[in-house]
């Protein structure tokens, strides 16, 4: 079996990530024991020094950078190029692939150094970070584990060009993830091109037919999902596959390939220094994997293409350097431990970025664990991979291997979800709570009198599913629908009494969590709440905020005109959405006229509208500041002037306007001296760094009924 990554003996291969890139699966290109012998010469010495650089540019860029460097791709590359050569030539062999000996093969590789990462990153994980993030924090390790840890983040739309410190310390498995799975779809393609086309046209001619279809479908399906979804369609399977089919028709090839000494050298140059130039030049974080991935794709094929030049000057010659050398024979464990290092150092040190003496250390102790891993997975591994060289791979043998190295892990795992399960229940605060008066403490004349002792609810571990979207899938009486044909989904809120009069929350997620205000007061007022949000979509007629993303862009477009219409036809009592959009970490604060032009396409048709100002958006969660904080919790105030803007803009949008009226949640959020606090009246603001939770906007319940009193509404 080959592979991208060096051979077990020199270390582990595995693969990297990305904030930008990762390396990829082992698939063995050398010729050395997997034992204690001395290593025999890599027949092409110069793949190695190509996974050296490629893994040097992935770190790098994270620790210092924080941009996309194509490194990934490259991994993609050489996992394509050597996975089709070594699964074309067996079955032009033996007439056949072995897939049971191929995935015993992958999993002895793979886990031991992978489940090693993982159990140690989890142990630290829950030393060092925030009980805030270990919801969030849990479930990647196992989908990790199990190679799912790209389409979990895919779903959760992870912005990898994000804030490392607040990045997931496992996330860059996603690479690793999608080379498993290009194992696994490779094993399906090739038996199934040898099995139904290898008579009729040969084993090359058959796969290399296959893997054409699979680069050109691919290639245009990566291309559109980038343009319309492309924090999605970076850690999407389907979109990559065409990088690893480019790599596969070029080892087809590359036997009819043959430049001469002159083309390669310069083949080869052109190929390294076109990666190094990647990402210093073009910022592609938002156009990965499109089109633009070529670009390092067709670097690697330079290189290897390139190959042995044997010139003096070729670019085989740094390549082949004993210091390239080393680290390429490392590429996978340093992948596996730069990051989780790096996101680890960040929150103990409690810095948003390295520096260059604290990205050092960073880059030093991923390289000390990157070699001791190797060191400890050969050792532990010594008499399976010893079978292995002998030929005697057995399925049932690379599972109780598998077995022994995840054991620990999905224990850990089990026992901290368990933990967190207990802790993190939501509670529901009450109206009448004394202990949790939350926004009713910022009253005039209010007096606490509740326990000395209160705690802050919700418990950190359950801030994640403080929210309205939490409640929408998990508590008993919502119902949810989307009419044929619509892309707008209403939800009916549980709420009591008679219901006579329709109230509809419209907009983003900022307006979705008042939803908690409006549904306290529903059945007093005989209010029937519904719910027609939408993830990263204001309510408005001409969403220029969503401008950078074209696909999201048209689909918010269409859900709001769609929603105006339904609206305009069946008039609720009242529409609540948020009127105003705040700047990360700023002041600045605007009302944009598509959203004026929103409320005034309901207006028109008699129905009222409530706006309310849109809260602060800080770049890291608040309540990792409570938890640093401790009892203090005014420890982590922040300055009103620094979070709003002195004047209320909503107030002179809505003031010409009969049917809308505003609403300023500033003093619902801020304590009247300048000062704006995370957790008041023993209840925590925020859910996560720019949404209110659903606990506090519960509290905020009687100021919208002022509002809607003073209207009549």
């Amino acid at each position: 079996m080959t592979s991208a990554w060096p051979a077990a003996a020199r270390s582990d291969r595995h693969a990297p990530a990305r904030s930008g890139d990762a390396p990829l699966v082992p698939i063995s290109t050398s010729t050395r024991p997997r034992t204690g012998a001395p290593p025999v010469p890599l027949a092409r010495p110069e793949v190695e020094g190509l996974r050296a650089l490629a893994v040097s540019l992935v770190v790098v860029y994270h620790v210092w950078i924080g941009r996309v460097s194509g490194g990934v791709d490259v991994f993609f590359v050489l996992t394509g190029f050597f996975l089709t050569t070594s699964l074309v030539r067996q079955a032009a062999a033996s007439g056949r692939v072995d897939v049971r000996s191929h995935v015993s093969r992958l999993a002895r590789r793979l886990t031991p150094a992978a489940a090693v990462v993982l159990t140690v990153t989890l142990v630290a994980s829950v030393v060092l970070l925030p009980r805030s993030r270990w919801v969030a924090t849990i479930p990647q390790f196992p989908a990790s584990l199990f190679h799912l840890e790209n389409w979990a983040l895919a779903r959760a739309a992870v912005d990898y060009g994000a804030d490392h410190r607040t990045a997931g310390p496992v996330q860059h498995f996603w690479s690793l993830s999608v080379q498993v799975q290009v194992h696994l779809l490779w094993l399906v393609l090739v038996s199934a091109a040898v099995a139904l086309l290898g008579r009729r046209y040969g084993v090359r001619r058959a796969v290399a037919g296959v893997l054409a279809v699979v680069l050109v479908l691919s290639l245009a399906y990566s291309v559109v999902t980038t343009d319309a979804r492309q924090e999605v369609a970076y850690f999407d399977t389907l979109a990559r596959l065409w990088e690893f089919a480019a790599a596969g028709l070029l080892a087809l090839g590359a036997a009819s390939l043959a430049p001469g000494r002159r083309t390669r050298v310069v083949l080869g140059w052109a190929g390294v220094l076109g990666l190094v130039a990647l990402g210093a030049s073009v910022d592609v974080s938002s156009l990965f994997p499109g089109w633009l991935a070529a670009w390092p794709v067709l670097c690697a094929a330079a290189v290897l293409v390139a190959g042995r030049t044997g010139s003096r000057w070729g670019a085989d010659r740094v390549l082949d350097t004993r210091t390239a050398q080393w680290l390429g024979a490392r590429s996978y464990a340093l992948y596996l431990w730069h990051w989780p290092v790096l996101v680890l150092y960040l929150e103990a040190t409690d810095r948003d970025a390295p520096g260059l003496r604290g990205g050092l250390c960073v880059v030093a102790l991923s390289v000390a664990l990157a070699a001791g891993t190797a060191v400890l997975v050969d050792r532990l591994s010594a008499g399976p991979r010893a079978a292995a060289a002998a030929g005697s791979v057995r399925p049932h043998g690379a599972v109780r291997t598998t077995a022994r190295w995840v054991a620990p892990l999905l224990v850990l795992t089990s026992v901290w979800a368990g933990y967190v399960h207990v802790d993190g229940r939501p509670v529901s605060v009450q109206a009448d709570d004394p202990d949790h008066p939350g926004a009713l403490a910022l009253a005039d004349g209010f007096v606490y009198e509740g326990a000395a002792d209160a705690t802050l609810v919700p418990a950190a571990t359950a801030t994640g599913d403080d929210t309205t979207w939490w409640a929408r899938e998990h508590v008993p009486g919502w119902s949810c629908s989307t009419p044929t044909g619509s892309i707008v989904r209403y939800c009916t809120v549980p709420v009591g009494g008679s219901q006579a009069r329709r109230v509809v929350v419209v907009g983003d997620s900022h307006s979705d969590q008042l939803t908690n205000a409006v549904a306290e007061i529903a059945e007093s007022r005989d209010y029937e709440v519904v719910t027609a949000t939408r993830g990263s979509c204001a309510f408005s007629l001409d969403p220029e905020h969503l401008a950078g993303d074209p696909g999201a862009y048209r689909d918010c477009l269409r859900h709001n005109r769609e929603l105006v219409e339904v609206l305009r036809r069946d008039p609720p009592h009242l529409v609540v959405t948020v009127g105003s959009r705040a700047a990360e970490d700023s002041p600045a604060e605007r009302v944009p006229e598509g959203y004026q032009a929103a409320w005034d396409a309901l207006t028109d048709a008699g129905i009222p509208v409530l706006v309310a100002r849109d809260n602060a958006r800080f770049g890291l969660d608040p309540n990792d500041c409570l938890e640093r904080a401790g009892e203090d919790v005014r420890a982590c105030d922040v300055v009103e002037a620094d979070a709003y803007a002195p004047e209320n803009p909503l107030a002179a949008a809505a003031a010409p306007r009969d049917l809308v009226r505003d609403l300023d949640v500033v003093p619902l959020l801020c304590n009247g001296d300048g000062t704006c606090s995370v957790a008041v009246g023993n209840v925590r603001v925020y859910h996560d760094s720019n949404h209110l939770g659903a606990s506090y906007v519960r509290t905020m319940a009687p100021w919208f009924a002022e509002v809607l009193d003073d209207t009549g509404w």
